[in-house]
């Protein structure tokens, strides 16, 4: 016989008898110890209803991202056989670095792929409005449309940099980006996710000031720009920190009164951190780098660079770049994450980090704006980043947090000279004790 389900026979709870039941179970512990203390002293109740205080969250109008991966600008033979073996393993945006002084060869390091159809990127110190130029003209010499490609600049611009890019800006109105807020090195200094928000709202908005002083018009000017997020290991916290900056940065171009296609098209691009990776029993990084990359893809990333798991060592080799790329492939392959479009919304726990994020993050930002500072020559943004990372260090040292295969469950046999580590890392002076102390 069929039963009709009746929700009715369900007695209505409240937070008051929830809390009742928690705290008879846990006896003599207090109901404080579930409250989460996160970021700048926000802290997250255990049990959350519909009655939360919410955000009008604008999210990513797709829901599909790029894959990315970079490369450093050596010998040009030998990265088209890596770009191309990448390509072939399914990415579909390229980042080249330009660490010197030399004019790069793009006839040999674009030898068989096709520009036209992903996205290309250019950082490091000699990635300037002349390297794309010459990018440009040897697009054109193979018949390639520039209104056809995708990508540009991640590179700082220099003072004397600005006027030549607002030039490209206004001759390639395309899906080409000429500026880029860097927001990732804020987390490599200590920073918590409200940290890099403020830093990017702050720095974004003066760069938009800026560009429409020079005679950009805003919704121009904001084309133009991309954020990059570094992505860390505490995933509802990643996923709140994307969600509340797309709302807030929304929110800036409102007034400066940008149009609504240009509002929903903002770029963030996010990367695994290495910042957070591990040393000694580094297979680790590949479980970090996959639940980063899941807090990125629902917070709403528009690219995304996995490293690979080898980097603490300073190591990169083609398998660990191939261990990266599936982490994304299985996500989209097996697990369908690109038919996600902002799942996070309605999850009261996860609706809350965001609103809490967003509310501290924009009390800062209007604290930064008021004093009109550049934060990276700020000496009381960088000592507060400073204070941040020591604290961060000493709760790696008592254990208060948890670094899987490190202070929790360290394999003991395993040991590590800290000669051939990268010390840029929040574990690298706490390996060190174990890796040579053999604790």
């Amino acid at each position: 016989m069929k039963q009709t389900l009746d929700f009715n026979e369900f007695s209505n709870s409240t937070i008051d008898i929830w809390k009742k039941g928690v705290t008879k179970e846990l006896g003599d512990k207090p109901y404080d110890s579930l409250i989460w203390s996160f970021d700048d002293n926000l802290n997250i109740e255990p049990y959350y209803s519909s009655n939360i205080q919410t955000l009008d969250v604008v999210a990513k109008t797709t829901r599909e991202w790029s894959i990315k991966e970079s490369f450093i600008y050596a010998d040009a033979l030998a990265l088209n056989k890596a770009i191309l073996l990448s390509l072939e393993g399914g990415i579909n945006a390229i980042e080249i670095i330009l660490e010197q002084d030399a004019e790069p060869n793009f006839e040999l390091l674009f030898k068989g792929v096709f520009v036209q159809y992903i996205q290309v990127y250019f950082n490091g110190p000699f990635a300037n409005s002349s390297a794309i130029r010459k990018y440009f003209s040897y697009c054109e010499s193979i018949g390639v449309n520039i209104n056809s490609l995708s990508g540009g600049l991640l590179s700082a611009a220099a003072q004397d940099e600005l006027e030549d890019r607002i030039k490209l800006i206004s001759s390639h109105p395309s899906a080409l980006h000429f500026f880029s807020i860097d927001a990732f090195s804020v987390q490599n200094k200590g920073g918590h996710a409200s940290h890099s928000i403020v830093y990017a709202l702050n720095e974004g908005t003066r760069l938009l000031e800026t560009l429409v002083n020079k005679g950009l018009s805003a919704s121009m000017a904001a084309n133009s720009i991309r954020f990059v997020f570094a992505s860390e290991p505490s995933y509802f916290i990643e996923i709140g920190k994307l969600r509340a900056f797309r709302t807030l940065w929304a929110q800036v171009l409102k007034a400066f009164d940008v149009n609504k296609e240009s509002i929903n098209s903002i770029q963030i691009d996010t990367k695994t951190s290495g910042f957070y990776q591990s040393s000694v029993d580094r297979h680790n990084n590949m479980l970090r780098a996959t639940t980063q990359s899941m807090s990125s893809i629902i917070g709403g990333t528009d690219t995304l660079e996995v490293i690979g798991f080898e980097q603490s060592l300073n190591q990169t080799t083609n398998e660990s770049r191939r261990w990266a790329r599936n982490i994304q492939h299985l996500l989209i392959e097996e697990s369908y994450f690109n038919q996600l479009q902002d799942a996070a919304k309605g999850s009261y726990y996860i609706e809350e980090i965001t609103f809490k994020l967003a509310a501290h993050a924009w009390q800062r930002f209007q604290y930064w704006q008021a004093k009109n500072e550049a934060l990276n020559y700020s000496k009381e943004w960088n000592e507060h980043l400073e204070y941040c990372l020591t604290e961060m260090k000493k709760a790696i040292e008592n254990g208060s947090k948890v670094f899987l295969g490190v202070n929790k469950y360290p394999n003991k046999s395993e040991k590590v000279s800290s000669e051939k580590t990268r010390h840029d890392r929040l574990v690298a002076d706490f390996e060190s004790k174990i890796g040579e102390g053999g604790k």
